[in-house]
């Protein structure tokens, strides 16, 4: 199960992946996120919500650096990803470092500081900040 959406009005990406480790549904969560990124300016924010997810098969971690440089080439100000799996939490970690997204991006494990970090204006609330 996955969902990709663009919100304009908070200048927010909504992405949830759950159960996903196929191949054809990572080309296609890529496809649908290139197609909905286009709808925000940059300055926007990511929120994943990776819950449920296991770890990836080495041969799939490309998809997410592509995701990732995805997130860079269009403008992506903060990424805020939540996990429940710690290694997968690593394995998104080490994609973001070789897409060169890792300074915008904020791991979480409790939801509730996830919600109150994507709530709060970026200006406030960068990336890497204490306020986890």
């Amino acid at each position: 199960m996955f969902s990709i959406k663009a919100d304009t009005q908070l200048s927010r990406m909504d992405i949830v992946i759950r159960n996903v480790y196929d191949e054809e549904d990572l080309k296609t969560i890529l496809f649908l996120l290139r197609r909905e990124v286009i709808k925000l300016e940059p300055g926007w924010t990511a929120a994943l919500d990776l819950r449920g997810m296991r770890v990836l098969e080495q041969r799939l971690t490309g998809y997410i650096k592509k995701m990732m440089e995805v997130f860079r080439d269009q403008g992506v100000l903060r990424i805020a990803a939540l996990y429940d799996n710690v290694v997968l939490k690593m394995q998104v970690q080490r994609m973001s470092k070789e897409a060169g997204t890792d300074a915008y991006s904020t791991p979480f494990s409790d939801e509730d500081q996830w919600q109150g970090f994507l709530d709060s204006p970026p200006t406030l609330n960068k990336p890497n900040s204490e306020a986890r």
